[in-house]
């Protein structure tokens, strides 16, 4: 009679994988098959491992030199401990006990200060992008050109060639603003150029812009602040 087989799972670590399946191989017992086995913790451990990975890579520019017996500075390793102090300290030593608490659930946080700094990056790029497109308009208030159209009073503006100013019909209303060798800027009245697109009137203005950005820039030196408070946790 054939008796069915039991299964067993063998969990080794990738750097013993090789060496434990030779070995159960020269015993003969069991018959070896191998899988890539999946569940929802180990799913959810792997997710927790990335985001581990991902909050370290966020605070590893962050880590503080630590001066070596020669007076040099070098990097440290992280300590195992829930305080942490110089490595040459005994772990429950009044200097180790007396350094800074680690942070609880130290990953989360790094993970939404990460995502609060990505945000504020993307805004920050995208208004230096704006800027650039609208700098040479200079200073003015983009609500005010909107606010006309409904009273009747449409205003536009137009980046045109020399050649295309000239093929402009003479019925189109417009000042001109500002001009250069590689065209002219007009403001135009009443109604649109046939067979021209429109300037796309920005959201804010220059000075609205810029306020923005001062106020990014000191949100992302807030942030560093934040991420080097528990990072000192760690590494100190």
């Amino acid at each position: 009679m054939i008796l069915p087989m039991k299964k067993v799972c063998l969990i080794v670590q990738n750097k013993h994988q090789d060496d434990a399946l030779a070995k159960l191989r020269e015993v003969g017992i069991v018959h070896i098959r191998k899988t890539n086995a999946a569940s929802d913790k180990l799913s959810k451990t792997l997710e927790r491992k990335a985001m581990a990975e991902n909050a370290v890579g966020l605070i590893q520019p962050y880590k503080p030199p630590k001066k070596n017996s020669a007076g040099e500075m070098r990097q440290t390793d992280r300590r195992v401990s829930d305080h942490v102090g110089p490595e040459e300290i005994e772990p429950y030593s009044l200097d180790a006990v007396n350094t800074p608490e680690r942070p609880p659930n130290l990953v989360d946080l790094m993970t939404h200060i990460g995502r609060e700094r990505k945000a504020l990056e993307d805004r920050q790029t995208a208004l230096i992008k704006e800027r650039s497109r609208i700098a040479s308009w200079g200073e003015f208030d983009p609500a005010l050109l909107k606010e006309m159209a409904p009273l009747g009073l449409p205003v536009y503006l137009y980046e045109l060639t020399h050649e295309a100013l000239d093929a402009v019909p003479e019925d189109i209303r417009y000042i001109k603003l500002s001009e250069n060798k590689n065209g002219v800027r007009l403001l135009v009245l009443d109604k649109e150029i046939p067979g021209a697109a429109p300037f796309q009137l920005p959201e804010k203005s220059l000075a609205a812009i810029d306020a923005e950005l001062n106020d990014l820039q000191y949100k992302l030196v807030a942030i560093d602040t934040r991420i080097v408070s528990p990072t000192a946790a760690i590494y100190w």
